[in-house]
C-alpha cells in the first residue's frame, strides 16, 4: 500500500501530464492539415467550455482545440464537447476499472458476455502457442489444420490490441491459397481468433460492399442510478476496396440518430467532409438503418453484464437475415472525437451528472499497479 501511495502521489501526476501532452500533439496534426477548423472567430462559449472541464482536469489547462474543431465541423457551438485530453486521463479511468479492460475486451472471451448467436462463428483460437476450438477444447495441429482446410473465407485477428485494424487479415482460399497452422504460429505469442467472415445486411453493404461497415455504439451505465443508456453511435465505412472500416485506415464515419437515421455528412479521420461515399457515390442524406434499434438494444443488454465498466463501445453489424452480430467490445482508449463530429457532445444531457460523479470519485482513478495506466 505504501508503494501504491508513492506511485499515485509522485508518478501518477507525471504520467497524466504526459498523456495530456500526447493528445494535444495528436490534435495538432489535424490543425496542420485543416487550420480552418481551429479559427476561433465568432465562437462565444470558449470560456464556458474551459470552466466546465476544469472541474475534472486536475493538472494543466483545458485546451479548447477540440471544442473549436467540433464547433467548426458541425456548425453547432456547444461548450459540452468533451476534449480527448480530459476524457482519457480523467474520465475513462474513473468510469471504468482499467485493470480488467484487456480481459473483457479479449475477443476470445466475447461469448462470456454476448450470446453466441450474436457473435461471429469461431473456427480456431490460438492462445499461448496452442490451438483451441470455439468451446476452448484443446486441438492438435492436425485437428486445427482440418478446420482451416474446411473454410473458404476467414478473418484472422489478434484477440487483444487490434485497435485501428492492426494485424487483421482477410483470407480467401481461392485468392490466397491454403492457410496453415504454421502461418498462424508466425504471430508468436500474440493471441489470435480465427472466424468465418460475416456477411453484412444490404442496409450497410450498399455504401461500400468491399468493406464490412460496422456501427460503433457507445453505452453508459449511469453509476448514480444504475441505468444503462445508449450514449452515441456512428456508422463506420471503408473506402477504396479496404476490408476494414477503421478510420485510421482511411475509413469514414457517419452519425446515427436514435431511430437509425443517418446524418447528412460523413467525415474522415482528420475531419474532411463527404456528402456521398467516394466509392459508390451514394448520398448519405435521408437514409436510415432500420436494424439500428436492434443493435442498440443488444449493446445495452451486453453492457448490463459488465459491471466493471460504466462506459463501453461495441462494434455491431447485421447479417442478411437481420440477426445482429457483435464483433467486439471496447473498454479502454475508446475513440470519442469522431463520435462528436455530428454536433452532439459525447455525454449530452448526462454531462453534469458525469462531471459530478468524476469529481466525487477521484479515488477510482488511482493506480493499483502499472497495468491500470494504458498509455
Amino acid at each position: 500500500m505504501r508503494f501504491q501511495n508513492l506511485i499515485n502521489q509522485g508518478l501518477r501526476p507525471v504520467l497524466l501530464r504526459y498523456q495530456d501532452l500526447q493528445f494535444v500533439r495528436k490534435n495538432h496534426r489535424v490543425r496542420v492539415k485543416h487550420p480552418e477548423l481551429f479559427e476561433t472567430t465568432g465562437l462565444t462559449q470558449i470560456g464556458a467550455h474551459k470552466a466546465l472541464w476544469s472541474q475534472v482536469k486536475h493538472y494543466g489547462r483545458v485546451d479548447p482545440s477540440w471544442f473549436v474543431m467540433h464547433s467548426k465541423l458541425s456548425g453547432v457551438e456547444d461548450y459540452r464537447y468533451v476534449p480527448e485530453n480530459v476524457y482519457f486521463p480523467y474520465i475513462e479511468p474513473i468510469l471504468n476499472d482499467l485493470e480488467f479492460a484487456s480481459s473483457i475486451a479479449d475477443k476470445n472471451r466475447l461469448e462470456d458476455f454476448v450470446p453466441r448467436e450474436h457473435t461471429p462463428p469461431v473456427v480456431l483460437r490460438y492462445i499461448r502457442g496452442e490451438f483451441f476450438d470455439e468451446n476452448l477444447a484443446w486441438l492438435s495441429d492436425t485437428a486445427a489444420q482440418r478446420r482451416l482446410d474446411d473454410a473458404e473465407e476467414l478473418v484472422v485477428k489478434p484477440s487483444t490490441d487490434s485497435s485501428g485494424g492492426n494485424g487483421v487479415l482477410l483470407w480467401n482460399r481461392s485468392k490466397d491459397g491454403p492457410l496453415s497452422t504454421s502461418d498462424l504460429r508466425k504471430y508468436g505469442s500474440v493471441p489470435l481468433i480465427v472466424q468465418l467472415k460475416v456477411k453484412q445486411h444490404m442496409q450497410t453493404a450498399v455504401f461500400n460492399p468491399g468493406s464490412i461497415n460496422t456501427c460503433r455504439i457507445m453505452t453508459l451505465r449511469c453509476p448514480w442510478n444504475g441505468l444503462v443508456v445508449p450514449l452515441k453511435a456512428m456508422l463506420r465505412m471503408g473506402t477504396r476496396s479496404s476490408f476494414c472500416d477503421n478510420m485510421m485506415l482511411g475509413g469514414l464515419c457517419l452519425g446515427i440518430g436514435g431511430s437509425g437515421e443517418l446524418t447528412k455528412y460523413a467525415y474522415d479521420y482528420d475531419g474532411k467532409r463527404y456528402d456521398k461515399h467516394p466509392v459508390t457515390s451514394l448520398m448519405f442524406s435521408g437514409r436510415k438503418l432500420e436494424l439500428f434499434p436492434s443493435m442498440e438494444a443488444l449493446a445495452c443488454d451486453i453492457a448490463r453484464r459488465i459491471p466493471y465498466m460504466n462506459i463501453l463501445s461495441f462494434d455491431m453489424v447485421a447479417e442478411p437475415s437481420g440477426n445482429v452480430i457483435c464483433l467486439e467490445i471496447n473498454t479502454a482508449g475508446q475513440g470519442i472525437t469522431q463520435l462528436q463530429y455530428d454536433g452532439v457532445p459525447l455525454f449530452h444531457k448526462y454531462t453534469d451528472a458525469v462531471i459530478g460523479y468524476c469529481k466525487s470519485h477521484r479515488n477510482l482513478g488511482r493506480f493499483r499497479h502499472f497495468r491500470t495506466f494504458y498509455w
